[in-house]
């Protein structure tokens, strides 16, 4: 049997204790991280605008929270995708043309499948005047920012590849 000097201090009853909530605060702090890291590699992500492409809908250092599983793509919607030219620059520009849709500009307005669709969003004194008729292929969209008059996009991009989408812009600020 061991024996204790009266000399040596016995051990606090909650070391054990304040060990197992150090265990604990460690494992939250690290699944917390995990999440944190998959939300933002596979759900939804920040990204900042640069320019003025999207004026008066997006300005320039605004942010965008990015939905990365896409899911359906409606007209109208604001995607984030990779320049088909340039891998490492993101874009934001607005859908305006769905996969087998045809589309044009006649006298200011923007024709879909020969509907007229209007564009409120389109900043005052930039829609085009005109644009020829072009159709997107299966899996592509055509892509235009709302100040037409600074914007790289889909005229220049061609219609832009689903892979190339990284997701849909659900909220800014």
């Amino acid at each position: 049997m061991a024996e204790t000097s009266p000399t040596e201090p016995a051990p606090p009853e909650d070391a054990g204790e304040q060990r197992s909530w150090a265990n604990w605060l460690a494992v939250v702090v690290l699944a917390g991280a995990v999440l944190t890291f998959l939300c933002h590699e596979l759900l939804l992500t920040v990204f900042v605008v640069h320019g003025q492409s999207m004026e008066p809908t997006l300005r320039h250092g605004q942010r965008v929270l990015v939905l990365r599983p896409l899911g359906e793509i409606s007209r109208g919607d604001l995607l984030v995708f990779r320049n088909p030219h340039a891998s490492d620059e993101v874009l934001i520009k607005r859908v305006l043309a769905l996969p087998g849709e045809t589309l044009k500009v006649e006298a200011g307005r923007l024709l879909v499948d020969g509907l007229h669709r209007p564009e409120p969003y389109v900043k005052p004194g930039t829609a085009l005047l005109r644009l020829a008729a072009e159709r997107c292929p299966p899996e592509t969209y055509y892509l235009l920012g709302d100040n037409r008059a600074e914007s790289f996009d889909s005229r220049k991009l061609g219609p832009i590849e689903r892979r190339l989408l990284l997701g849909k812009v659900i909220h800014r600020f």
